[in-house]
């Protein structure tokens, strides 16, 4: 889908410039879609934002 290719051209440009690595905060929902590209689930995080509870995952991936 066109997320997928979206995706492709951004790793492909981190490559390029020499980026060692990608992060993301994915909601529960992203997740799935982040995983099966690669990344890897490190720390829940939980915070506030203008009043509103939000929690997401921080993922990354190596680009080595």
């Amino acid at each position: 889908g066109i997320a997928g290719r979206i995706y492709e051209v951004l790793e492909s440009r981190a490559r390029y410039l020499g980026m060692q690595a990608l992060a993301t905060d994915a909601s529960a929902s992203a997740q799935p879609f982040f995983a099966s590209k690669g990344f890897v689930f490190v720390a829940t995080r939980n915070y506030l934002l203008h009043d509103v509870a939000i929690s997401n995952s921080r993922m990354i991936k190596s680009l080595h």
